[in-house]
């Protein structure tokens, strides 16, 4: 092991040396950019006009110790193989092969300073794959219900200045996550904001003013790698202003958020409730619970000593399917458009809705509406993200 790593900080030195300009990080290369796309189109090399296949070779270089992503945008084996070995501080800490796949796919690969990719030398065609990494973010895990970052006293990225990141864990049983955040301090010309490093599409974004963002949820799947990023604006009508003058060491937030499998998302569909029985209808799905659990008492501060029962030595609220909070939160009119609370804006928080002359008898409603309504009525709108 010892002389293999020898010869790749060999290979390393030299290639450094090398003046290369290519759009994407090439073959035999140290790819040194956080953030770079690789490219593996050619299934033979040609020897002397013999057709050849020499394998190929990248270094991913990091800075510090960290996490990187791997996106393949597109994969085709050709009955071969890809395989990725992380080193860290000069040490094996982890490998993959990658094989038998078609389409997209992501990989993360956790806690490491160099990655290898590397494709062995094959009598028949290479793999061709085209692939983005990006490096230097923190990891949201599926089991971990909240992130909270506190400026300048965290570790989550390289740049603690301009911007700071977090990779959400890849898993093929996520259907949705859904994602609410609270104590948001935001500084002039700093987001908060979700992302689709496949798409480059921001499917959630909360700016400097608000505190607190509503319930929202966000179609999931393997092949969408997603980054939740803390991070400057470029101001557009200020020349002066550029993002070297922000700082998000000041900023913190809370984001309580909770990963959904597809048996969860089919449970909810199958109880969705007519309006006419909203505050008596039966949802029985245990991730209800679990949603309501994790986001209701937490961010919207529900008396569960008074309005949900405890029994045996569970010490979590039991939620029944129906209202079970306090009578004059479980009716609200008829004639009330509840797709309103689709808005993130709009807080179910007691609170909010005295602060806000929203009727109390709502709050319930409110609550179910988005979780069970607002993700079909954002679907129509917009096929990618669901705002709720």
């Amino acid at each position: 092991m010892a002389g293999l790593w020898q010869k790749t900080l060999i290979m390393i030195g030299i290639l450094s040396l090398l003046d290369l300009s290519f759009q994407a990080c090439p073959p035999f290369t140290v790819c040194t950019k956080r953030r770079d796309t690789i490219i593996q189109t050619d299934r033979f090399t040609n020897d002397e006009g013999n057709p050849k296949n020499a394998g190929r070779t990248w270094f991913i270089k990091m800075e510090t110790v960290g996490n990187v992503l791997l996106h393949f945008k597109s994969f085709q084996d050709h009955g071969n193989s890809v395989a990725a070995f992380a080193y860290k501080d000069k040490t094996l800490s982890d490998a993959r092969i990658f094989y038998r796949h078609e389409g997209g796919f992501q990989v993360l690969l956790e806690d490491c300073d160099l990655l290898v990719l590397y494709l062995p030398f094959f009598e028949s065609p290479l793999p061709t794959f085209e692939l983005e990494y990006y490096w230097g973010c923190g990891v949201i895990k599926n089991d971990q219900h909240v992130l909270t970052y506190l400026g300048g006293k965290g570790k989550d990225s390289v740049n603690q200045k301009e911007h700071v990141c977090w990779f959400v864990e890849p898993d093929d049983k996520t259907a949705a996550i859904y994602l609410s955040a609270e104590n948001i301090h935001l500084g002039n010309r700093q987001s908060l904001k979700v992302w689709d490093l496949a798409s480059k599409e921001v499917l959630l974004e909360v700016v400097e003013g608000l505190e607190h963002y509503g319930l929202s949820a966000i179609e999931y799947n393997q092949s969408q790698p997603l980054i939740v990023e803390l991070s400057c604006r470029a101001d557009d009508d200020d020349d002066d202003n550029d993002v070297s003058s922000c700082s998000v060491a000041s900023s913190s937030f809370k984001m309580i958020h909770q990963a959904m499998q597809k048996t969860d998302m089919e449970c909810l569909e199958r109880h969705r409730c007519k309006e006419s029985e909203l505050e008596n209808c039966s949802i029985r799905c245990p991730a209800f619970d679990e949603l309501l659990y994790h986001h209701q008492l937490w961010q919207y501060r529900i008396d569960t000593s008074k309005s949900m029962p405890r029994t045996g030595m569970v010490r979590k609220p039991i939620l029944k399917p129906q209202c079970q909070l306090q009578r004059m939160y479980c009716n609200c009119p008829s004639t009330l458009n509840r797709t309103a609370f689709c808005n993130p804006k709009l807080i179910c928080k007691v609170s909010f809705f005295k602060k806000n002359h929203l009727p109390l008898g709502c709050f319930w409603t409110c609550l179910y509406t988005k979780v069970m309504d607002c993700p079909k009525i954002s679907r129509t709108k917009k096929t990618h993200a669901q705002i709720l």
